[in-house]
């Protein structure tokens, strides 16, 4: 139950980073009948937060790679313009 706990308080950390690694650490542990009983007594606040570190991941991968699409696509249409 501690590492529940843990687990669950670093769904909450500031750093995206943690928050990623404890929700990926959350599956391994639902196949224990005492994690389970208590994570469905918090299934509505861990859906959020999983739900919101979804679109946190989400919208970090966008800014990045579509940043750097956005940039490719943009050269090469300047140099098929030839401007």
């Amino acid at each position: 139950m501690i590492i529940y706990r843990n687990i669950l308080e670093s769904m909450a950390d500031p750093e995206l980073p943690v928050r990623v690694e404890a929700a990926l650490a959350l599956q391994p542990l639902i196949r224990h009948d005492v994690i389970r009983t208590s994570m469905q007594q918090n299934i509505p606040q861990i859906m959020q937060q999983l739900l919101k570190l979804a679109n946190e991941v989400m919208l970090m991968h966008w800014l990045t790679y579509g940043g750097l699409c956005r940039s490719f696509l943009y050269r090469t249409y300047t140099l098929c313009r030839g401007t």
